[in-house]
Order: structure tokens, then sequence, then C-alpha cells
């Protein structure tokens, strides 16, 4: 199984790596693939640039044969390095109404990755300290092996 894990997550760098734009790109394993109510994925992201606006990604790796849900809720927290916070609760789409699973499957694995936030601006330069929990109404959500944050510089186009 680690083995699958370590394969998939050396995949999921090598194709983000070459995509253009990527601010920041990490992701976490779960102990014992257990997403605990209470505890938080924590990531450092530092931001040069608050002109620019980002969009925001979560990835997922899940068990499929350990995974009883079709949706995943979070709840998104960026700290930044003057005391504000921000929050935002997204669901991660897991199934679709056919129960049939979103993303790619590798086996019994499969990984998301879902944008939860488009045109995101950044409010101060610096270390940014995004936290990523489960708000789900069960204590512990068995089936989550991994979990990811991905910033990417957004393409802001305006109409003519």
């Amino acid at each position: 199984m680690f083995r699958n894990i370590l394969t998939l997550t050396c995949s999921l760098l090598l194709l983000v790596s070459c995509n253009k734009g990527v601010v920041f790109n990490e992701t976490q394993e779960i102990p014992n693939g257990n997403f605990q109510r209470f505890t938080e994925q924590k990531f450092n992201v530092n931001i040069e640039n608050i002109d620019d606006c980002y969009d925001l990604y979560v990835t997922t790796v899940i068990d499929t044969a350990k995974f009883i849900s079709s949706t995943l809720p979070i709840m998104v927290t960026v700290d930044g390095p003057n005391g504000d916070s921000r929050m935002f609760r997204n669901t991660i789409m897991i199934r679709d109404k056919a129960g049939n699973w979103k993303g790619d499957l590798d086996g019994s694995l499969l990984t998301t990755v879902t944008r939860v936030r488009e045109y995101y601006f950044f409010n101060i330069e610096g270390k940014q300290l995004v936290r990523i929990s489960q708000c789900s109404h069960k204590y512990d959500i068995r089936g989550i092996s991994m979990v990811g944050f991905r910033v990417v510089k957004a393409d802001l186009v305006y109409p003519d």
C-alpha cells in the first residue's frame, strides 16, 4: 500500500511540477488513513506578490476500500502573517449521484484535485499558514491517505 501511495505521490508531483504558475504544492500523509475531525493538516505558504490572484486547490488520496461517503466536507483556514484569518468551507465530491468515483483511480487509490477558491487574493505578503480540517458529522473519516494543498497563479482575463 505504501509503495502505491509513494508512486502516486511522485506521479502527482511530476505532473504538477510541469504546470506553469504553481506557487506552492505540498501533500501530507494522514496517519493510519484516519482523518480526525479536530486534527488539521498545516501548510506554510510563502506569498511574494499580493497583486496577483491565485486559484487554491485541495488534493486528496483516498483508499476506496475504506472510504464510505460520497463527499468530504472540509474547512480551509488561511492565517496571514499579520494575524488575520480567513475561513471557508468546501465540499469535495468523491462520488457522483450514480455512485461512480470522481478523480483518477489507480487500483483502490483515488486521487481528487478540487479547486476550493478561484481568483483568491492574499492581503499581505509573507508566510501564510493554511490549515485544512475535515468538518464532517463523523469524528473519524477512514480511508483518507493524504491531503495536499496547491496554490496556482490564476489567469485573470478581463473582457474587452
